[in-house]
């Protein structure tokens, strides 16, 4: 009982420290009339790359609003927010299996393949991961994502790694041609 008390006392300062720390970004946000058009529906980074266009309207379809700074520190998996669960799940970056984007061009989706995706993932990349050099055929450094590896993580992840290496498994970068 006491160590629950604590646990929320904690959790509510660092809560109060956060939200005095992080600086959150104002999304432009807008209320779209009934009849009002829209050359593309798409989730936020894409809709970055899209609006650099001035002659296409972009709708960012997200479900809820402003991330609250305690985002930064959550451990909760819902991505209810503008950005979606990037906001919440470490920014982890995955672009897909190779085999489902070649079932999607299999089923008639031409330009679906994961050979014709590739290029635009890569434009759209600033890689500034450890794997920048063993990799560097499936990362681009001038795109305006940022990608990068994990700043922090659990003291347990060198065990973890450890006991994997000891199964001889090795340590890769899940975006390159080991993810497919």
């Amino acid at each position: 009982m006491l160590q629950q008390l604590i646990n929320s006392f904690v959790l509510g300062a660092l809560t109060a420290l956060a939200s005095s720390l992080i600086t959150m970004t104002a999304y432009r946000t807008a209320t779209l009339e009934q009849d009002e058009l829209v050359d593309f529906i798409v989730g936020s980074v894409v809709a970055s790359r899209l609006s650099e266009n001035p002659n296409w309207e972009v709708l960012v379809l997200e479900a809820g609003g402003q991330p609250p700074p305690e985002s930064k520190e959550s451990f909760f998996p819902r991505g209810k927010v503008i950005g979606g669960c990037s906001a919440i799940n470490y920014m982890t970056f995955i672009r897909g299996n190779r085999k489902d984007f070649d079932t999607w061009a299999e089923m008639g989706n031409t330009g679906w393949d994961y050979d014709s995706i590739m290029p635009f993932y890569i434009k759209m990349e600033n890689y500034k991961g450890k794997h920048a050099k063993k990799y560097a055929k499936y990362h681009s450094q001038t795109g305006p994502l940022s990608v990068e590896s994990l700043r922090w993580d659990s003291p347990f992840t060198k065990y973890f790694m450890a006991a994997g290496k000891e199964l001889g498994l090795e340590e890769v970068d899940f975006n390159s041609e080991k993810s497919v």
